[in-house]
This record gives C-alpha cells, sequence and structure tokens, in this order.
C-alpha cells in the first residue's frame, strides 16, 4: 500500500506539474510565467501498523518537498478495523503536523465500512464531521482557505490555488447508496428572498 501512495504522489506531482512547465520546454503564449506547481495526493493508508510507520516515513518525506498542499483521499482505516474516534484522533493529529496545507476526502472505510465492525455508519459520518471538517482553513500547520458546501456536508470542499479551482467530494463507494438513501437530503427547493 506504501507503495500506491507514493505512486498517488508522483502521479499528483506530475499532473500538477503539467500546469507549469520549465522554462525551457515550448509554452505557448503567455504562460512564459505560470509557476510549477506540486502537490501531494495519497490515500488508502494507513491499514495497520507496519503502515502506520510507512506513512510517517511518507509524511516526513512530504514535509521536505516544496508542495503546495497534500490531498489524502480517504480510507485512513482498514474496511475490516474497529471505526474507534482513536484511530480518527490519532490520523487528525497525522494530518495537522503536516508541514503543507492538508485538505482530507474521507473514504468509505471511515463511515459507510463501519457496520462490518458494529459501529452505526452516519454516526460515524457525524463524527469525521465533528473532528475534521470544521471552519474554513485545511488541515496542517500552515494552512489553504476552503470553501465547504453547506453545514450538513462540510466534507465536500473547493479550494484555488495558482487559478486553478480543485475539489474535494464525499463519494465513496460501497453501501453509500443504502446508508445515504436513510438520512433525510437537505432541502433542494430553491430559496426565495423578500422583495
Amino acid at each position: 500500500m506504501i507503495l500506491t501512495a507514493l505512486v498517488a504522489l508522483g502521479l499528483g506531482v506530475v499532473l500538477a506539474g503539467l500546469q507549469g512547465r520549465a522554462p525551457d520546454e515550448d509554452r505557448a503564449e503567455g504562460e512564459a510565467n505560470v509557476p510549477k506547481v506540486e502537490v501531494g495526493l495519497i490515500g488508502d493508508i494507513p491499514y495497520n501498523a507496519e503502515q502506520r510507520r510507512k506513512t510517517e516515513i511518507l509524511f516526513e518525506r512530504m514535509d521536505g518537498e516544496e508542495l503546495a498542499f497534500v490531498v489524502h483521499v480517504g480510507d485512513i482505516k482498514s474496511g475490516d478495523s474497529p471505526c474507534t474516534d482513536e484511530i480518527l484522533f490519532r490520523e487528525q493529529e497525522r494530518f495537522e503536523n503536516s508541514l503543507h496545507p492538508l485538505v482530507y476526502v474521507p473514504g468509505d472505510n471511515e463511515w459507510t465500512d463501519c457496520h462490518r465492525t458494529g459501529y452505526d455508519p452516519l454516526e460515524r459520518l457525524e463524527r469525521l464531521r465533528e473532528i475534521f471538517f470544521v471552519g474554513d482553513e485545511s488541515l496542517g500547520r500552515k494552512t489553504i482557505p476552503l470553501t465547504r458546501q453547506s453545514a450538513d456536508y462540510p466534507e465536500n470542499v473547493r479550494w484555488t490555488y495558482g487559478g486553478v479551482t480543485f475539489l474535494g467530494l464525499n463519494v465513496p463507494g460501497s453501501k453509500t447508496s443504502s446508508v445515504a438513501l436513510q438520512r433525510p437530503m437537505p432541502s433542494t427547493q430553491p430559496v426565495t428572498r423578500p422583495t
């Protein structure tokens, strides 16, 4: 799994690097001064004690890089491990200690799969929101401003960096549909303002 994370990190850096190519490469008119932007993209870690150790090393390496921000795309635990607050607080502390701004998007292992170990998925989603998705800034020692979708869905975020808008959406796989349908959705009626 650590290899997967490193590949994802590399892919994130390569994709972000497409925005700002090196000065000696061919550039379209008007792109001469576009800065290079590198980001970290990780996910599906850590699942066990060995991966927690390797994740610490990964974060140390990322801290040594000049990254604009880091995104964790979910699954901070295995789907079969207990859905405890202890795990959530451990990873929240890791994210807050990142030298770079860190945006976290929850995966299915953090909430929809919690029924596997006797936890209520919707209660776990609410707990994730309380722990990770408070305020209008990213996690990390250095932060970036975030715009949250709403108070009902604070894990859905967008942010802009270098003129590019990024989105983080909570759309996990697994049993999402059956769980989500048990929760009333916010009104989709248009808001009318008094005249």
